[in-house]
């Protein structure tokens, strides 16, 4: 049995961002998060081909299906709360949102830093917030492919970020431990729209009897 806190038996899990809690926002689409520290601005600019945050988010985001007409930027969380008029409270963080309209997505830097932080330096060091933190990215991916019903989101994001854990060195035990992870521990911090409800297996909605 693992001891809490760890996604592999040897290292230790560093759970911060991870536990979510979203709502959709009005005139966006957004995932929202218990207050956190704030992070740096890592710019949007970089090179896909450079070695950033941006770009590894890149990667995930196009991986799980978003086309080249959205944008993708890492924002700091004024930015983020600046992007929605200031109507975010001060015990909220946004973390994800996106804008249909406008065809881009703004994905909070710390967000962004996790996957980097994972993608590039240390693919064996996964972690329960870095696969939170791809899934909050799948997720937003699959908004920009005209999925708007919040569940169903979720649903369809949980297969492109297991996808993108499997191509990117993930072994059995870890991605076992990362599929429970996705359907089963993050459903107990799901608000009542996001939640999965039995609905979703292996990405599939299960048709209701």
């Amino acid at each position: 049995m693992l001891e809490p806190g760890y996604l592999e038996g040897v290292k230790s899990l560093d759970t911060e961002g991870s536990t979510m809690i979203r709502k959709a926002l009005s005139l966006s689409i957004a995932i929202v998060a218990l207050a956190a520290a704030a992070f740096a601005l890592i710019p949007s600019t970089a090179s896909a081909s450079s070695h950033t945050p941006w770009s590894a988010t890149e990667v995930a985001f196009r991986a799980g299906g978003a086309p080249r007409t959205y944008s993708l930027s890492c924002v700091s969380p004024a930015q983020m709360t600046a992007a929605h008029g200031g109507l975010t409270t001060s015990n909220t963080t946004i973390l994800g949102t996106t804008f249909p309209y406008e065809r881009r997505v703004l994905i909070l830097n710390s967000i962004c830093a996790e996957i980097g932080k994972w993608y590039w330096t240390a693919e064996e060091n996964l972690t329960y917030g870095t696969v939170a933190a791809l899934q909050t990215v799948m997720h937003e991916a699959q908004h920009t492919r005209g999925v708007r019903t919040e569940w169903l989101t979720e649903c369809r994001s949980l297969e492109p970020t297991l996808t993108f854990l499997s191509h990117n060195d993930t072994d059995a035990y870890q991605m076992r431990q990362a599929r429970e992870y996705l359907y089963h521990g993050l459903e107990k911090s799901r608000p009542a729209a996001y939640k999965l409800r039995g609905r979703c297996d292996h990405g599939v909605v299960i048709p209701a009897f």
